[in-house]
């Protein structure tokens, strides 16, 4: 299943994790660069602060406003995680 705004999400988690490179997200998710960028982009519109620099001739992107998202963005993911049309049986 492709959700953009659930992998958008995941994206924006990976990064609370510190600092991370095009090549690790991309390896993460099974996402070509463009895609990543597009999933950042959207990131970025949805509140996130995400820069990117160049260290060593690599792009490492970094969350700098994790703890002002961060309750927001994980009641999200659970949510996109879990959204379904089916009823649960419990």
């Amino acid at each position: 299943m492709n959700n953009p705004l659930l992998q958008t999400l995941q994206v924006v988690f990976l990064l609370s994790r510190g600092p991370t490179s095009l090549k690790i997200i991309s390896e993460q998710f099974d996402l070509g660069p463009a895609t990543v960028k597009r999933y950042l982009a959207d990131a970025r519109l949805l509140g996130a602060d995400i820069v990117s620099a160049r260290v060593d001739g690599v792009f490492v992107y970094e969350l700098r406003n994790w703890q002002a998202i961060k309750v927001l963005t994980l009641r999200w993911l659970e949510l996109e995680q879990n959204r379904s049309l089916l009823m649960s049986k419990t």
